[in-house]
């Protein structure tokens, strides 16, 4: 299952967004990212610094980037689009391997204790978010952890923006669908988090907005742009 348009668009993937979205250069994205990492993600990292960690979608290698500077030395990156890689961070280059990320899962005999996606699985097929959740699964070490990281549909101020924001989007994702495919695929003590924002202001008034919506709605529906998920591979 590959239409001929994800090749297509691939090729120039970062060019494009790079074009319209008006980013700052890499080095002002990293320390905004490196701040987002701290906030949102670095508790869930392991203690050990020689786990070895697989990035899957690394795109330029900004999260490789981060662990590296954690003084995390086993890590791995797998980037398929033969653009994010040309465009890739210079000293994170090495740690970057180009392959589609099925046939590497299905061919490495690595096991990992931690593998991330970010904005990955929303540019899959179902049949391919399930067949992908099942590979790293197998991969997983005992104990071994999954974040994956996608833009949320259930937000009522930019539900529909992440959604339909970009062409290779094939899935939008709630908490309760994310929390449901990862139960689905065999994961266990599986934890959703809204991606909280660097503004001390905006996570004031997000924390209020979501407390409203979780009394009057659901407790599965944030604010926020972004929602995140950690599941477990239990002890064999």
């Amino acid at each position: 299952m590959n239409p001929k348009y994800r090749e297509k668009i691939y090729r120039k993937y970062v060019e494009i967004l790079t074009k319209y979205s008006e980013k700052p250069n890499d080095n002002q994205e990293y320390k905004k990212r490196k701040k987002l990492y701290n906030l949102n993600y670095k508790k869930f990292l392991p203690s050990n610094r020689e786990s070895k960690i697989l990035e899957l979608g690394c795109g330029k290698g900004f999260f490789l980037k981060y662990l590296k500077e954690m003084g995390y030395s086993n890590i791995l990156g797998v980037e398929k689009s033969e653009s994010p890689i040309l465009h890739a961070l210079s000293d994170i280059k090495n740690y970057i391997v180009e392959d589609d990320m099925f046939n590497y899962m299905k061919n490495c005999s690595e096991k990992y204790d931690l593998i991330v996606l970010f904005h990955v699985i929303e540019h899959l097929f179902k049949e391919e978010v399930l067949d992908i959740l099942e590979l790293i699964y197998e991969k997983l070490s005992s104990n071994g952890i999954l974040l994956i990281e996608v833009p949320n549909a259930s937000s009522p101020l930019f539900g529909c923006i992440n959604r339909y924001s970009e062409f290779t989007h094939e899935i939008g994702f709630t908490p309760s669908s994310l929390r449901e495919i990862l139960m689905i695929s065999d994961f266990k003590n599986v934890e959703v988090y809204s991606v909280r924002d660097l503004s001390i202001l905006a996570r004031i008034t997000f924390k209020f907005v979501n407390y409203f919506l979780h009394s009057r709605f659901t407790k599965d529906m944030f604010i926020e742009g972004g929602i995140f998920a950690i599941g477990r591979k239990e002890k064999n």
